[in-house]
């Protein structure tokens, strides 16, 4: 009984909530130290070694930052027990799960943290699904004083309360499940290309290291002139090296290929496929 209470003083915390989903793995953990001012705020962070001792101490920091900004809000952290570099999927699959878990928690709201990345938006849907208030903002558009940049935990959730109580806080649109895999088809073609032209650069880089192309020859590298190179290699170390820069060259092209095939086949279907292109 003393360890189930050992966190417990004059404040609080009102309620510690363990989460646990077999389903998916979920582990999770929900501190609501104090709602006295109010229904208590605080983020969600996503961690593979965090404990309830680190939610709770969040919390309660949560809980004096609002009442020292004099906020109608009390203090609530949580945390996800999971590696923030999984999968996408996985961390969706997990962000999911936990908005189902804390849909009944009517005492708290949760804002995701940094460590959520891209699955925030993924939390932000399943709030507002199950009547959640929520937005993600834009962390540029928030308004930072020019003599005022210090960064720390303390002063970045007391300003982001701040700037929320006064409606300064604005969050951006978040799309829609089905456009986000729409956009994924263009996105990801993006990357390939940004890909093979790295990898493009390194096989001049090669060339340029051993004199075989000039500092100063802003010559394309293409397949013909590496072929060329190659053939005139100084060494079996270069084309060792080279060779395998333009096996992944060519992978990354017949990948781009198959993209551009799906691509052109959504444009004859979706009539908003030239949006998605344009859009990062």
């Amino acid at each position: 009984m003393d360890t189930i209470f050992r966190f417990a003083d004059d404040l609080g915390p009102e309620k510690i909530v363990h989460l646990y989903d077999p389903a998916t793995g979920l582990k999770a953990i929900v501190a609501i130290d104090n709602v006295a001012l109010g229904t208590a705020i605080g983020g969600v962070r996503m961690a593979p070694d965090v404990t309830t001792e680190e939610v709770f101490r969040l919390a309660r920091a949560m809980t004096l930052k609002n009442a020292a900004a004099n906020l109608p809000h009390g203090g609530g952290k949580a945390a996800i027990v999971a590696d923030p570099k999984l999968p996408l999927a996985e961390k969706e699959r997990l962000v999911r799960a936990f908005a189902r878990g804390i849909a009944s928690l009517t005492d708290y709201i949760p804002g995701p943290d940094y460590e959520a990345g891209f699955s925030a938006f993924a939390l932000h849907r399943q709030l507002v699904r199950y009547g959640i208030e929520s937005i993600v903002v834009h962390v540029p558009s928030i308004e930072v004083a020019v003599n005022n940049r210090v960064k720390t935990d303390k002063r970045d959730a007391s300003k982001l309360a701040s700037l929320l109580e006064v409606g300064r806080l604005k969050g951006v649109q978040v799309s829609t499940e089905k456009e986000e895999l729409n956009r994924m088809l263009t996105r990801t073609r993006q990357q390939l290309v940004e890909d093979r032209t790295a990898v493009k650069n390194r096989i001049r880089m090669k060339f340029h290291q051993l004199g075989l192309i000039d500092f100063d020859n802003n010559q394309s590298i293409t397949h013909k002139l590496v072929q060329e190179h190659l053939e005139r290699a100084l060494s079996k170390e270069l084309t060792v090296v080279v060779e395998a820069y333009w096996a992944i060259w060519k992978s990354l092209d017949e990948q781009i290929a198959k993209l551009d095939n799906e691509l052109k086949f959504k444009e004859k279907s979706d009539p908003n496929e030239s949006t998605y292109r344009s859009a990062p």
